[in-house]
């Protein structure tokens, strides 16, 4: 008994644990950093089916290849639970219409099409913040993403 206990107490400790990949990206390019970036936050919530997850995470991937690409993107980094069905990004814009342009082109778009059965929730914030304000910082993003979200189908 005192080994499925510490089973359980192990499997809750860890499934409240998440992880992030360090920002990266192109960063500002020949034209200098901007006086303003415009960062993007979204956040998942996985539907609790192992194939539809794999879907998921292949469409990140696709994504992850156009993004170092794109027209504007400067940085960004993901975050997911470790033994959860939670996902967030956050991607850093030279201005607005980057980022839109982004979000209604090529693998992006794919994906918000494909990956729809895929999750149970999507929220999403879009800001635009002096550079020098930008903190590349988990707990300021889930921040700024609780205080300003959307959900995506409303």
């Amino acid at each position: 008994m005192p080994r499925i206990i510490a089973s359980l107490a192990v499997y809750l400790l860890l499934s409240a644990c998440a992880f992030s990949t360090p920002f990266s990206g192109p960063g500002y390019g020949p034209a200098g950093p901007p006086d303003s970036v415009v960062v993007g936050i979204t956040h998942i919530t996985l539907k609790d089916d192992g194939a539809l997850r794999d879907k998921f995470w292949d469409y990140v991937a696709e994504v992850d290849q156009q993004l170092e690409a794109a027209p504007g993107f400067i940085k960004g980094s993901k975050r997911r639970e470790l033994l959860g069905d939670e996902a967030w990004t956050a991607t850093v814009w030279r201005d607005g219409k980057s980022l839109a342009a982004f979000i209604s082109s090529g693998a992006h778009k794919r994906a918000m099409k494909g990956a729809y059965d895929t999750f149970d929730d999507a929220r999403f914030a879009r800001l635009t913040l002096d550079r020098e304000a930008f903190q590349e910082n988990w707990d300021n993003i889930l921040a700024m993403l609780e205080a300003n979200a959307r959900a995506y189908y409303e």
